[in-house]
């Protein structure tokens, strides 16, 4: 079974990883803790339909969106948001959808050099700047070996045409 595909978007490529590790250290009471788990952190940069002010600090993001509204079906996002997982850490087993279909929350790899995303004996290891949907019924992990965060993009539209 395939648990994870890559996608047909515009590569995020030029995402400032800097800046991101630099406001995830000195503004990191303002990230969100993710399913109870210390190591892993998120911030808003989209919540229900309307932009945060962190989306703001990252144009790149912003005209990447804007070559998603372009290139792709999607013609609104819902939520986004960046997702770091804390060097030599993980996201232990659960499964996240109760039935069994691609989840329409796109993941766009960041930074996810020695990470991997494994499900039952698949191992599924990110693109930098690639898009992936996942099949989160199925038990799986988030594995960062990295010495550096490993991060994400997490993009929800409103309608997503690959699902």
């Amino acid at each position: 079974m395939t648990y994870c595909k890559q996608i047909p978007l515009p590569l995020l490529d030029s995402v400032n990883i800097e800046k991101i590790h630099f406001i995830y250290q000195n503004a990191g009471k303002l990230w969100n803790t993710r399913y109870n788990h210390e190591s892993w952190k998120s911030i808003d940069l989209i919540t229900n339909g309307k932009n945060t002010r962190w989306l703001l600090q990252f144009s790149e993001i912003n005209l990447w969106i804007q070559s998603l509204y372009k290139f792709t079906g999607i013609k609104e996002i819902s939520n986004m948001y960046i997702s770091v997982l804390a060097p030599k850490n993980q996201v232990p087993w659960h499964s996240d959808l109760t039935t069994d279909v691609f989840a329409s929350t796109i993941l766009t790899s960041v930074q996810t050099e020695n990470s991997f995303l494994e499900f039952e004996n698949n191992k599924y290891v990110y693109k930098q700047g690639y898009s992936y949907l996942l099949r989160t019924y199925n038990k799986h992990r988030i594995m960062n070996l990295s010495d550096k965060p490993r991060i994400t993009l997490c993009t929800t539209p409103k309608e997503n045409p690959y699902v």
